[in-house]
């Protein structure tokens, strides 16, 4: 219910402006409008069709990477849904400091397709660091990847391919050019 009445909210926020594009998935109608934000949920139901076109979206900071300040996580406060973000050439890096803030992301959506060819080429890497008994330590910036638990996540992804009708999966990011905190009036 919280869902279809944010949308019904972001909807009728966006309507109020022109130069507008109107898509919908599963009879939920969802208006981006340029110069306006919108929500991480909303942009996972529109980003097929904004590939390549310049959108701004707001969440909250989840994480900002720690090895350059180039990668922002953006979650969703009523979902828990999440988007990267990866800092343009000409954007510079992000600020540490915006992790827990709600942030407002400008750019290009990116899509990446996983297929089988690409969860061929994934397995195949895992199974050779198995093979040649690498430590887990070494993969994922030092996090200790689990080898089996990555293996699962192909064969989830091999499952969701499937089921699905397209013969792959989509994954959206933003190429970021501009970002900003959002002041929060409630303090």
């Amino acid at each position: 219910m919280k869902k279809v009445l944010f949308l019904l909210v972001a909807v009728a926020f966006l309507g109020a402006c022109n130069n507008s594009k109107t898509t919908s998935e599963n009879t939920e109608t969802i208006e981006v409008t340029k110069n306006t934000s919108i929500s991480i949920d909303s942009f996972l139901i529109v980003a097929g069709d904004y590939i390549g076109e310049e959108l701004t979206v707001m969440g909250t900071a989840d994480h900002v990477c720690k090895h350059g300040g180039k990668r922002i996580k953006l979650v969703s406060t009523e979902t828990g849904e999440s988007i990267h973000g990866e800092a343009s050439e000409t954007m510079g890096t992000f600020d540490a400091e915006v992790e827990g803030s709600d942030v407002l992301i400008t750019g290009i959506v990116l899509e990446t397709r996983i297929d089988e060819t690409y969860l061929d080429e994934w397995e195949a890497k895992i199974k050779e660091s198995i093979e040649n008994e690498e430590e887990e330590a070494e993969m994922d910036h030092k996090k200790g990847v689990d080898h089996h638990a990555k293996l699962d996540e192909i064969n989830a992804y091999r499952k969701q391919i499937e089921d699905g009708e397209k013969g792959y999966i989509s994954f959206y990011a933003i190429d970021v050019n501009k970002y900003h905190e959002v002041e929060n009036n409630n303090e």
